[in-house]
């Protein structure tokens, strides 16, 4: 009798602790974070970038933006934004929007206390206050959400964006499969996730916005 309670009590916490890894890992599951994960419009789609400003690689991405007259998100890096001031200014000057990303795009947050995390995204907020902006958007490092973070998010007053497709452009796979991946799940509405320090993001972003257009988007 003891055995098979001990089974069901071990069952039932593998089982919740499942679903608490799910909801920490998926940003759409609005377990910790409300996030938007879509548009409500069904005729656009929104790009995001992560994890920049790169010096290389966020250059000519904005030149394609431009080019093709598209306005992005970007989520900046606090470090990063302080490295490179003028091209932060850029992407806002370019009617690009800002967004906070913590300071240091450390997965290892996740593991702090409250005010340890606070400070954490308090600083890249501040970072980007310290270039003239005023960021309103938060997404989590990796899409890695609790309890903890959620409350200093709320904290901030941030509105939280996830994304609706992944394109998975940070593994080693060849850009067309990249391409390919982004385009099989495309549709109006969509939320796209990317990266401006990746190589291949100017080329990957004008390729996404074509097959939009393409569309009808």
């Amino acid at each position: 009798m003891l055995g098979t309670i001990l089974i069901i009590v071990a069952v039932g916490l593998a089982i919740w602790l499942g679903i608490l890894a799910y909801g920490s890992s998926q940003i759409g599951s609005g377990m910790f974070l409300r996030a938007t994960c879509r548009l409500r419009a069904d005729d656009a789609i929104l790009l995001t970038f992560d994890d920049g400003p790169h010096p290389v690689n966020t250059p000519p991405l904005l030149d394609v933006l431009a080019r093709h007259g598209v306005s992005a998100l970007f989520f900046c890096i606090g470090t990063e934004a302080l490295r490179h001031p003028d091209l932060v200014r850029r992407i806002a000057s370019e009617g690009h929007i800002v967004g906070n990303h913590t300071f240091r795009h450390t997965p290892r947050y996740t593991c702090w206390g409250r005010g340890r995390i606070l400070a954490e995204i308090k600083q890249g907020h501040d970072a980007l206050r310290l270039l003239g902006l005023r960021p309103t958007l938060f997404r989590p490092p990796l899409g890695v959400s609790n309890g903890d973070i959620a409350w200093a998010v709320r904290q901030m007053g941030y509105r939280v964006v996830g994304w609706s497709v992944r394109s998975m452009d940070t593994s080693r796979e060849a850009r067309q499969r990249v391409l390919r991946r982004v385009e099989r799940k495309l549709r109006g509405g969509d939320i796209i996730l990317l990266h401006d320090r990746m190589p291949d993001a100017a080329w990957l972003a004008e390729q996404i916005i074509i097959a939009a257009k393409r569309r009808g988007l």
